[in-house]
């Protein structure tokens, strides 16, 4: 028996020595450690009964959904419109909602109820660099945990693909929350960098607002928000500027006042519980969007509160686990990555209009992650607003953290110092920027910080119209941004204004 036992230990050894020297002669000597990208939201398309007959993208839906979802029922959005509508209007909408996301719906304890899988595959080409990502994609409905878990396999796979002991590490949008995870899950060794890009660290105000039940359209937000979508060029232009006109003249309000009825009608009569409970109400990926300070006011609206939330008692304590051990902890979990991994970095974008949710209208954001949840803190004013003449930055730590704009103070962001701003760039746009922002910050030997470098200023701005980017100062010219229409629009809306304004004074006893 000894002897046998004996026979086993040499032969583990062995295996041990060859597994170990295999595993030098395939190290990677470049001096470049590889960066894995943790992208967002919807990043790869879900599909369900893949490798089937049957098979099918259930997410994203096809362009023309929409369109056709509304020509198969204009009866119904007449009477939206009307604000005359009855159960069978209301169970037609709510149908239409769930119609267009079926495939992607959820059990009552937050596991998926059909066959969905992510269209994304693991790289097997070791390249790593010439800027070369290996990005992480996930199921954005899933347990964070569980992503997270996922996470570190992919990790683990892409260091003994590429040869290296480490790897910068990049969170974008909802991946900063499946990358937050991760780091309180799994720690912080072997990470050379980590960088959180456009991130959800605790959430964003709009999908808080979603869940706790603040869908209220607004026009000038609505306006902002297609101006911000469309494509550069002349009909979209002046589709646009057709809008702003539209909304200017109080038209595009009127609408968004019939909707907003529509919509507390919804509200009242529980509808929009039941589309909640159909659709993103029961998907733990999507609540970790959800910031910690609005958890609880939206877990009473979508679920409920005692035996009416007791169907989702499972899921509820899925929901509970990330948002106590991650969300309430994010500042935590970034100081002690700063301080164990010694190199972060943080990437917000402000100045683009927020999607159009009354509640949160009006906040700083790059349409999607507002400013504030993006820069772990930051001050910033409200869209359209600045923090004021004569405001003097809120934390005095030497540095000058005020915006040239007067729009964002970063003092009071977690990290000052390692926290940049691009303004003006939507939440997707790829702009080459961004890539060269990201390898700065990988690429440094060393901690870098917002001004030893005059090519990464703490505050870069970005134009759409010419797709350049430039450092921020009180001189950047933005009248060069408008297109022709948008001129055209603009002269005739000072006319407009003129006239209104010499109407009230001539016509109106005030």
């Amino acid at each position: 028996m000894k002897k046998t036992l004996a026979c086993l230990l040499a032969v583990m050894m062995l295996f041990s020595a060859l597994s170990v020297a295999a595993s030098a002669e395939g190290a990677c000597d470049c001096g470049h450690a590889p960066i894995i990208f943790v992208d967002g939201f919807n990043a790869s398309d879900l599909i369900q009964d893949e490798g089937t007959d049957s098979e099918r993208v259930v997410f994203p839906f096809p362009g023309d959904a929409i369109p056709n979802m509304l020509k198969d029922n204009v009866a119904t959005v007449w009477d939206l419109l009307d604000t005359r509508f009855d159960a069978a209007t209301e169970q037609t909408v709510a149908d239409a909602v769930k119609g267009l996301l079926h495939g992607t719906e959820m059990n009552d304890d937050g596991t998926p109820l059909y066959n969905v899988t992510v269209d994304w595959r693991y790289p097997t080409d070791p390249a790593h660099s010439d800027g070369r990502y290996f990005k992480f994609n996930f199921d954005w409905r899933l347990d964070p945990f569980f992503n997270a878990e996922g996470l570190k396999d992919f990790i683990a796979y892409v260091k003994e693909l590429t040869g290296h002991d480490t790897v910068h590490l990049i969170g974008f949008s909802q991946g900063a929350t499946v990358l937050n995870t991760y780091l309180s899950q799994y720690g912080y060794e072997g990470l050379a960098t980590v960088i959180w890009y456009c991130g959800a660290h605790n959430g964003t105000a709009l999908v808080g607002s979603l869940f706790s039940g603040g869908l209220r359209m607004d026009a000038a937000s609505a306006t902002g928000y297609v101006q911000n979508a469309t494509e550069d060029t002349f009909l979209f232009n002046t589709l646009s500027a057709l809008l702003q006109g539209l909304t200017d003249i109080g038209i595009t309000g009127g609408v968004m006042d019939l909707v907003n009825k529509s919509l507390e009608k919804f509200y009242a009569d529980g509808v929009m519980k039941d589309i909640f409970l159909s659709t993103f109400g029961k998907m733990p990926g999507v609540w970790a969007l959800v910031p910690y300070e609005d958890y609880e006011a939206a877990k009473r609206f979508v679920f409920g509160e005692g035996e009416e939330a007791a169907p989702y008692a499972a899921l509820i304590e899925k929901l509970d686990r990330y948002h106590n051990e991650v969300a309430a902890n994010s500042d935590a979990i970034l100081q002690a990555a700063q301080e164990q991994v010694g190199k972060i970095g943080v990437i917000a974008k402000y100045n683009v209009r927020m999607m159009p949710v009354v509640d949160v209208a009006d906040t700083q954001s790059d349409s999607l992650i507002d400013t504030y949840h993006a820069s772990c803190g930051a001050t910033v004013a409200d869209f359209g607003q600045t923090l004021g003449d004569g405001y003097v930055q809120k934390i005095d730590d030497g540095h000058d953290h005020l915006s040239a704009d007067g729009i964002v103070d970063a003092s009071t962001a977690l990290f000052p110092d390692f926290t940049w701003f691009i303004k003006n760039a939507v939440h997707e746009t790829y702009i080459p920027y961004n890539d060269a922002l990201l390898h700065h910050i990988c690429d440094s030997d060393r901690q870098p910080d917002v001004f030893e470098d005059e090519a990464f200023p703490q505050f870069t701005y970005y134009s759409p119209a010419a797709g350049t980017t430039a450092p921020l100062t009180k001189d950047t010219d933005e009248r060069p941004d408008l297109k022709p229409i948008e001129r055209i629009m603009a002269f005739f809306r000072r006319i407009v204004t003129f006239w209104k304004k010499l109407f009230r004074k001539l016509f109106v006893v005030e």
